[in-house]
């Protein structure tokens, strides 16, 4: 679907859940070692609910798939790289990859993940089954039903909580722990994400209070951003207000 103008939209990119706040999870992937077998802090089966219902994991996964933004970088913080990724054309390399994601492999050694084909806003199935995968992280992502149907056939899939392109960069987070038996460490690479905020929020006082609108301008369509999506959650965690204009601006028309 054409995203609609002037909405305050949820859904592009810039760089999943974007290199000022999801970014520093990617930077930290050395927070977990995952041992073969270890029962992680969760007692298997887990079951997530999400906008389709519920996804039962039966046991702790091995082989892990994301999609749409900020699950690969959850995952790899979390220690567990993923077996397939998808390709990410905003702020990506040629090949697909964030900075930050190659970085972190490069530092600890593992092997760059196969990239999926860059298919917009279709579900490249078939690459996915060839992943073998044990599950399908794409809680931050504009799944719909059908395609959430399509891949459950294949492995279970975690879906986003209530709308597409709208979960909390803390969600993406936390639900990444809990799908992998890592809610434990999750929670200290949230503490350790929160306390860098927290940190330059204090270096710079001058933040406190000012109004901003977060924008992007990209060929004939003005895009505005809602304070639900992550790049705007972050600068407020700094201090800054989101503009009334912004609200103003929401006319509830698009479907994201």
């Amino acid at each position: 679907m054409t995203p609609t103008p002037l909405r305050a939209l949820r859904r592009t990119a810039l760089a999943g859940l974007a290199a000022a706040t999801i970014a520093l999870v990617g930077c930290a992937a050395e927070t977990a070692d995952v041992p073969d077998g270890s029962p992680g802090d969760a007692s298997f089966p887990v079951t997530i609910a999400h906008a389709y219902g519920e996804t039962v994991i039966p046991e702790q996964p091995d082989r892990v798939v994301t999609w749409g933004w900020g699950t690969t970088d959850a995952a790899i913080a979390l220690g567990v790289t993923p077996v397939a990724m998808p390709f990410q054309a905003y702020a990506g390399d040629a090949e697909g990859v964030l900075p930050w994601i190659r970085e972190a492999l490069e530092e600890t050694g593992e092997p760059l993940p196969t990239v999926l084909p860059d298919t917009g806003e279709d579900v490249p199935f078939e690459e996915i089954a060839a992943a073998d995968p044990d599950v399908i992280l794409a809680h931050y992502s504009g799944l719909t039903e059908e395609q959430y149907a399509t891949l459950s056939e294949i492995a279970p899939v975690v879906a986003f909580p209530d709308q597409p392109w709208s979960t909390p960069w803390r969600e993406v987070i936390t639900i990444t722990g809990d799908a992998l038996g890592l809610r434990a460490e999750a929670d200290d690479v949230l503490t350790g994400i929160e306390d860098a905020i927290a940190a330059s929020a204090a270096e710079h006082h001058e933040f406190a209070g000012v109004s901003l609108a977060a924008v992007w301008d990209s060929a004939a369509t003005f895009y505005v951003y809602a304070d639900e999506d992550p790049r705007v959650e972050f600068m407020l965690d700094l201090g800054f207000t989101n503009a009334a204009a912004v609200d103003e601006l929401d006319t509830d028309e698009s479907p994201f």
